[in-house]
This record gives structure tokens, sequence and C-alpha cells, in this order.
């Protein structure tokens, strides 16, 4: 167990030290070749704070880049880079034969989930004000997935335009299955988030009329959850329980 600890001490070290830009206030990959950090500003580095690499320290520059209109906070986050990169287009453009990956600045559903997790995590942790964000975010991202808007044609694409939300046809496949939706929705929108210690009950702020989920088995507890309003409804192996919207409730 030490050299394991040893090993991931070392690595939030170097990833501290290494990939940290202050300046921007962001993350950034590590040219392997020479040890320094490029010159992207990629929204993978927002993936960081999914883990506790990331803490208050850094909160800063994931508000200052994430909610900037001018980087990130695109009308359909996230784009793959920000759009004030130089290697920033949001068309589907390849990089010639052979080359199956668009070019930077598409949002990406693999992406945008992680991101979303990522600041939901940070939220939880050491940044309630952002849970609006989340919120916020998750709205978009769902904004997505659904041709002109109709509820009855949903699509997951493997990536889209960060400004018209209009997915790349070529592949002709709407089901690329590679973005945690559902599993988005059960945490943030009915608020379910199991971890070591038990279930955490905790929507984060929709605004929603309606939303529930029942019947869910989690650690071994039957759940039923109704988000109504400003109410939250928890109903765990029959014993109910009521709070209001943004009450933590630990099961």
């Amino acid at each position: 167990v030490m050299r394991w600890r040893v090993f991931a001490e070392r690595t939030m070290r170097a990833l501290r030290e290494r990939m940290w830009d202050p300046g921007e206030g962001l993350f950034r990959d590590v040219d392997p070749r020479t040890g320094e950090r490029t010159a992207v500003r990629a929204a993978a580095g927002f993936l960081v704070y999914g883990t506790d690499v990331a803490n208050a320290e850094h909160l800063a520059g994931l508000e200052r880049n994430l909610f900037d209109p001018d980087r990130f906070w695109t009308a359909f986050p996230v784009p793959s880079v920000s759009i004030d990169d130089l290697s920033f287009t949001p068309y589907a453009d390849r990089g010639g034969e052979g080359d199956d990956a668009p070019r930077g600045g598409r949002t990406i559903p693999f992406v945008t989930s992680g991101v979303i997790d990522a600041v939901g995590r940070a939220a939880g942790a050491y940044a309630p004000h952002l849970r609006r964000n989340v919120a916020q975010l998750l709205h978009r991202f769902l904004r997505l997935l659904f041709h002109d808007g109709n509820l009855g044609r949903p699509n997951c694409y493997p990536d889209y335009n960060p400004f018209t939300g209009h997915p790349a046809l070529a592949d002709g496949a709407d089901d690329h299955l590679l973005g945690a939706i559902n599993d988005l929705i059960v945490q943030y929108v009915i608020g379910i988030r199991p971890h070591v210690q038990g279930i955490t009950v905790d929507p984060f702020p929709f605004g929603l009329d309606h939303a529930e989920l029942r019947g869910a088995r989690v650690r071994g507890i039957s759940l039923d959850v109704i988000v109504s309003g400003d109410r939250v409804t928890v109903i765990a192996d029959g014993a109910k329980r009521e709070e209001r919207l943004g009450t933590r409730m630990e099961l």
C-alpha cells in the first residue's frame, strides 16, 4: 500500500508542478519530447478538477477560463480547445486522408461529459457556488443531443459545432455513446451520488417543475427520488424523507 501511495503522491506533485500554468490558470499538456508545457488551451485540462489533484487553489483558473465566452463558454459547450486558441476551428475539418478525428474546437460529448462531472465534484468538495454553473453547463450540453430540438429525435454524434450545435454528419452515426449522459442526469438532476461511506442525495438547481427516478437499486437500497419545485423527496427502502432543494441528504 505504501508503495502505491508514494507513486500517487509523486504523480500528483508532477501534475501540479509540470502541468499547472499559474499565469493562464490552466492545466496544460506536456510535450513528452521536451518536458515543457504546450501552448494549447485544451478542455481536457479541466478533467483534473474531477480528482484531488486540483483544489481550491486552482479554482480561480477554472472559473476564469471555463465560464469565459471568449474561451470555453460557448452556446453549446465545451469546445475541445479554447476559441481564442490559434488551433481552434468550429468546423469538422480533418487533417487529411486517414485522419478520422476533427481538428481542435469541436464540442465532443466524451470530453464535455468529463468536464461536467469534474466541475460537479469541485462544486461538492469546495465550491458550492458552482452548482448553478454545473446545472447551466449540463442543460446546454443536453440541448445538443436532439435533432432540431425535437425531444422525440435524440442523438449522440462524435462531435458538434460549439456555436450552432450542428453535428458532423459525415460518419452517418448518431449513437456514438461516448458521453456519460444518463450518469450525469442521475448524479446532478436527480442528485444520487454513491460513495464509499454511503449515498448522497443532493440535486443541483436546474429549475425544473418535476423530475423523478423510481426503483433505483443503489448500494443495496431501493431508492425513489422525486424533485418537485424546491422540494426533494427520498424514499429509501420504504422510509420517506423530504427536504428543501439544496439540503444534502446522506443515506
